[in-house]
């Protein structure tokens, strides 16, 4: 067992026991005689760490009868980020498999569904010492809180897709900010690279999942957590400074985020875009899994816009404004609307071209040199990395300017001065089709006079 889960879970968790050991510490500091309260102290970590680990191992269940028809896993699919997620997962008996690092601390939820004749039968396991409140927030998940009323579809497909998806509610999950960094690492990156980002953080600074959680899974870090992940971390995930430092700045505030919760739709999405790199689509994809908020639209969004116009007007080509201009008659029921429209099957009209490219790619780094015909010497690195903006190209020779979310801004201006100390060249362009290239210019007189 982790000292830091065990040590957060002393400190929330243990009620009485872990008073009795704080109490007992705080006499062991007062006392001469160290062996009699060294004993003490063994005890009292014992009766603890039972306590954790049975809140861990053991679990706890609870059965509700749902009065509507609900599919549990239709519901709390839309927290999956791509195959693979190391939060979520579905076994052999259709159970889902969800993690959460709640407020009570981490938590492991097993929940299933089933047809009643009074509704829906919905039964579910917890473990950890979140496991009481991730079992307490599951109807709300299942859209327990969801108010359709003022819904009324009026055009043929949306009563036709209402009367199909009968079982389809707004759920909400009440954790703000593990719906936030997900949405930022989708931010203008194909769904593929998001994913990989996502699951290479979560196995690289999750907690296991407490409990009999199938193999791999975690739960997402802790805001503080998040905002010491290294660069060179964000940078294998393959996730860009803007995309990180999002993160890092919501981890800082992610206790007043979480009030947004208890704000009105429109104040929380005003809290949300006040936010440095949160947008009207991440904040959208944000309030409806944590809010459970059925208008927010997610403006914005690559395929969703042409989604729409194709299943509501038979359009090949829709832009956000036309979108939501389809979208008015369900004006507070919106993303109700969309969310109809993506589970239709209908899907949009012939791509003609990828919106974004697939940056989901090997990651390589290739170091070259020669000799000109001048006797200079060239030296090329290139990687396949994020690559660099024409625009940035001067620049990041500057001092004190950086792209990087710990950087100095020092070490290129200083290799520079360097080089031209040496007579020489080092200059900087985009990579074809991917990176950066750097390139070394030797003049022949230095190569003699520093050999």
């Amino acid at each position: 067992m982790e000292f830091g889960i065990f040590h957060e879970f002393l400190t929330t968790q243990a009620g009485s026991q872990a008073e009795a050991f704080r109490n007992s510490f705080a006499q062991i500091e007062a006392a001469e005689e160290w062996g009699r309260w060294s004993e003490a102290i063994d005890i009292q970590s014992r009766k603890v760490q039972a306590a954790y680990l049975g809140a861990v191992t053991t679990g706890a269940e609870r059965e509700w009868l749902m009065p509507y028809v609900v599919d549990a896993a239709l519901m709390l699919s839309v927290h999956r980020r791509g195959g693979g997620d190391p939060a979520y997962a579905v076994d052999p008996a259709g159970a889902v498999w969800r993690t959460s690092l709640t407020p009570d601390g981490p938590a492991t939820l097993r929940a299933r569904s089933r047809p009643d004749p009074g509704g829906t039968k919905v039964t579910a396991q917890a473990w950890g010492p979140g496991a009481g409140w991730l079992l307490d927030a599951l109807p709300g998940q299942l859209g327990s809180y969801d108010e359709r009323s003022g819904f009324t579809p009026q055009d043929p497909v949306v009563v036709e897709l209402a009367r199909r998806h009968e079982d389809l509610r707004i759920g909400r999950s009440g954790r703000l900010f593990e719906a936030l960094v997900p949405a930022v690492l989708e931010q203008k990156v194909v769904s593929r690279e998001a994913h990989r980002a996502w699951r290479y953080l979560l196995q690289a600074f999750g907690e296991q999942a407490p409990g009999p959680a199938p193999a791999g899974m975690r739960v997402c870090p802790a805001p503080r957590t998040w905002a010491r992940i290294p660069s060179w971390h964000w940078h294998r995930a393959g996730v860009e400074g803007v995309r990180a430092q999002t993160i890092i700045t919501a981890a800082g505030v992610a206790g007043r985020l979480e009030q947004a919760l208890e704000l009105t739709p429109a104040e929380a999405d005003r809290r949300l875009r006040s936010l440095p790199g949160i947008g009207v689509w991440t904040s959208a994809e944000i309030l409806q899994r944590a809010a459970g908020d059925p208008d927010a639209v997610s403006v914005g969004d690559a395929h969703l816009p042409d989604m729409v116009g194709w299943a509501l007007a038979g359009r090949s080509a829709t832009n956000d404004e036309e979108m939501l201009e389809l979208l008015g008659p369900y004006a507070g029921h919106r993303h109700r609307v969309t969310r109809l429209v993506k589970l239709s099957g209908l899907g949009g009209p012939p791509r003609r071209a990828p919106k974004l490219p697939v940056r989901d790619r090997a990651r390589k780094l290739s170091i070259g040199s020669r000799i000109d015909d001048s006797k200079a010497v060239l030296i090329r690195v290139q990687d396949t990395g994020v690559g660099i903006t024409s625009e940035l190209t001067e620049r990041i020779f500057a001092p004190f300017f950086t792209t990087k979310i710990n950087g100095t801004g020092m070490g290129l201006s200083i290799c520079r001065s360097i080089v031209e100390a040496h007579e020489g060249r080092l200059s900087v362009m985009p990579g074809s089709p991917h990176g950066a290239v750097f390139q070394l210019h030797l003049a022949p007189e230095a190569t003699q006079d520093h050999a």
